[in-house]
């Protein structure tokens, strides 16, 4: 016999099933591992919290959406024209295949998020530049603490030197490539409408709506001994400001983005839906840093709104 849909049972049918559903979850936990248990005490205690902002009416509490942009995409290229101090021309046409801009998957994770921004890396940028220097100063800090006891003209001096100096250089090395992390990362702005491209080598970032960008499909590559696949790909501009004689490119971080991801990154900009909830974790782990996406300031004040302070959670039903 087939059980009824939740909508056909009654009462003493749900509480039964509530009941079943309790138990099942508590023998869960009892089965889990440490590492298990950390992630489901975690979700209950995120469960009660938004049973107590449900109880106490503020999950339902409707805030305005004055901060968003409100403008039409021709409104919106105007003013990263304006923003750019320049016109857009059009890129020529390509074979490239162009992936779907329609989400299709059951989750919208967009990645590094604070509500108002959402983030991607480029490919080739600050922190490949600091990979590269912080492998040159562990190759001679390494050669340097074995050759030097051998050698007359350092000696000690230069074993000791590459001792401290090779993790003393790296450390320095990371620092330097958190400081310049930001050089990297398309700025995806809910809040404006607007993408800030990345900084290239003597090219200043501009601004262009999220329409005239595209993810360009590429070749699926295979991880060494069948460790699995990804995509790879990169973003296509189909406008571009005119003061540039070609057309940029971007490749991203580590290969490419998921097309699921991508069109997270779409679904996140359209300011007639509110924001995902899979987003609100993100959200949260930013707030609680007090950092924005970008990594150059606080997080956004006009967020905050839409926290509980005590338990530093999303106590809101719809996140604008």
């Amino acid at each position: 016999m087939t059980k009824p849909r939740f909508r056909d049972m009654t009462e003493e049918q749900r509480a039964a099933l509530a009941q079943e559903s309790r138990e099942w979850w508590e023998k869960r936990k009892q089965n889990a591992t440490p590492e298990e248990l950390k992630v489901y005490l975690e979700k209950d205690r995120r469960r009660e919290n938004k049973n107590k902002y449900r109880v106490t009416e503020v999950y339902y509490h409707e805030f305005d959406s004055k901060h968003l942009h409100h403008q039409s995409y021709e409104q919106r290229l105007a003013k990263a024209a304006q923003l750019n101090g320049c016109e857009f021309k059009k890129a020529k046409s390509t074979k490239r295949q162009f992936a779907s801009r329609e989400h299709t998957d059951i989750y919208y994770h967009c990645g590094e998020c604070d509500g108002q921004v959402a983030i991607l890396r480029r490919g080739m940028g600050v922190w490949f530049l600091c990979c590269l220097l912080a492998f040159a100063i562990a190759f001679v800090s390494f050669f340097a603490v074995i050759e030097a006891p051998f050698e007359n003209s350092y000696g000690w001096k230069g074993f000791f030197g590459g001792l401290i100096g090779g993790p003393l250089g790296i450390y320095l090395v990371v620092q330097l490539w958190r400081k310049l992390d930001f050089l990297d990362k398309f700025e995806f702005n809910r809040h404006t409408g607007l993408v800030r491209m990345p900084h290239k080598l003597f090219r200043r970032p501009f601004y262009i709506p999220i329409e005239d960008i595209e993810l360009s499909i590429g070749p699926v590559v295979q991880s060494a001994r069948g460790g699995g696949e990804r995509g790879s790909g990169a973003l296509f501009l189909t406008k571009y400001p005119a003061k540039y004689w070609f057309r940029p490119s971007y490749s991203l971080f580590f290969g490419g983005i998921e097309e699921g991801h991508w069109t997270s990154l779409i679904h996140f900009m359209d300011i007639t839906q509110p924001v995902n909830e899979d987003v609100h974790i993100q959200m949260e782990k930013h707030y609680k840093k007090d950092r924005n996406a970008m990594g150059t300031g606080p997080y956004p004040e006009i967020m905050k709104r839409y926290f509980d302070k005590e338990d530093q959670q999303v106590n809101c039903w719809e996140v604008w």
